[in-house]
């Protein structure tokens, strides 16, 4: 959890609990054992889902710290394939493979505010499998060289994968926490 978050945890816990409550309620939050909110980044091993696995909707995790704005995309792999399991035709394999392709390019799924000066910094994705579903995990960041002129994000995806209804975003930065859902229908978040 980036620091500035944990400030601001701290500060709305003083505010609204009591001397006794606070330190321990933040004890357990730092530590792990109550969960907070979770940035964590795409891992080989397996996590729990963060949302309840919905077929055409999707969760956006956004973290702006200091010039550099952070995302995980979780999605249904049926929104964006037609299928959840292991691909075993032919066109299964093209088509999941044609997906981990477009991964790389992040222009292709989010394109910033052009006056931030953003520049593409890393993607990595990977696939969540449960006894039932399939989830696309994808983590990226943006490098910005003017952050304070970040105005909107463009889910480009939505218009490609037709599938994808609505995404539940959720944007912290150093100021607060806002959650928006995006539609596919006006597919721009806007800051």
């Amino acid at each position: 959890m980036p620091i500035y978050m944990k400030n601001l945890f701290v500060n709305q816990l003083k505010s609204h609990s009591g001397f006794f409550f606070a330190p321990w309620v933040l004890l357990f939050v730092l530590s792990g054992i109550i969960p907070s909110i979770s940035f964590s980044q795409s891992t080989s091993s397996p996590k729990k889902q963060s949302h309840a696995h919905q077929h055409g909707k999707g969760s956006l995790e956004l973290t702006l710290e200091k010039n550099i704005l952070n995302g995980t995309l979780e999605l249904p792999l049926e929104a964006l394939l037609g299928f959840e399991h292991s691909p075993k035709t032919s066109a299964e394999k093209l088509a999941l493979s044609t997906l981990e392709k477009s991964l790389a390019s992040l222009h292709l799924w989010f394109t910033v505010s052009k006056n931030a000066s953003c520049t593409e910094s890393k993607t990595s994705f990977e696939r969540q499998t449960s006894s039932k579903h399939s989830d696309l995990l994808y983590t990226f960041s943006f490098i910005c060289e003017k952050p304070e002129a970040l105005q909107e994000l463009h889910l480009l995806f939505l218009k490609e994968y037709q599938r994808v209804q609505e995404i539940q975003v959720i944007y912290v930065n150093q100021v607060g926490q806002r959650s928006i859902v995006v539609k596919r229908n006006s597919p721009i978040l806007r800051f």
